[in-house]
């Protein structure tokens, strides 16, 4: 029992959290405050290096997924939320933020994956936004509503069917909205 501890012990204590086991995946909790309204994020820039700002998504539900090509879960997640987007007509824009790599690799990967013009792609060189939500694990994704308000924030893989629910959710929260 004793090895078992001293071997768990480091990855417990360097993860800043606990493991919280759900039926969908295991996902690391960061113990850092997690906002609850999403953040103006400077420094976004799309594959061409053009500036790219959150800010001409506001007044719209939001699927903001964050980031990388080292994440062994993240091509598939990109791929699903490509999917949802189009189940859902393009009502809700999907925006993936990659997280501190050269534009030209994430390119190259959503390239890939067949995903480039599916959804509303960004580099974060600076890793502000990953930063900003207390991120602590790979995806993360935020349900966002017109509003800026963060209905969920996911940490870790999504389970497809929960995806597509989140984002129905946000749909709904819309319609509830609408005069």
């Amino acid at each position: 029992m004793r090895i078992l501890i001293f071997f768990l012990l480091p990855f417990v204590a360097g993860c800043g959290g606990r493991i919280i086991n759900t039926p969908a995946s295991n996902t690391v909790e960061n113990d850092a405050p997690l906002v609850s309204r999403l953040p103006d994020i400077p420094g976004l820039q799309t594959y061409d290096g053009t500036s790219f700002s959150l800010a001409a998504f506001y007044g719209k539900p939001l699927v903001i997924i964050s980031w990388e090509t080292a994440c062994e879960r993240c091509g598939e997640q990109l791929i699903q939320a490509a999917f949802v987007r189009r189940q859902l007509g393009g009502v809700i824009p999907f925006i993936a933020i990659n997280r501190r790599e050269p534009s030209s690799v994430a390119k190259a990967f959503t390239d890939s994956l067949g995903i480039t013009n599916e959804l509303s792609l960004a580099v974060d060189n600076e890793d502000f936004f990953y930063r900003t939500i207390g991120g602590s694990s790979l995806p993360e994704i935020l349900f966002v509503t017109p509003e800026r308000d963060i209905l969920f924030h996911e940490k870790g893989y999504v389970a497809f069917e929960s995806l597509q629910e989140k984002a129905l959710v946000l749909l709904e929260n819309m319609s509830n909205d609408a005069p």
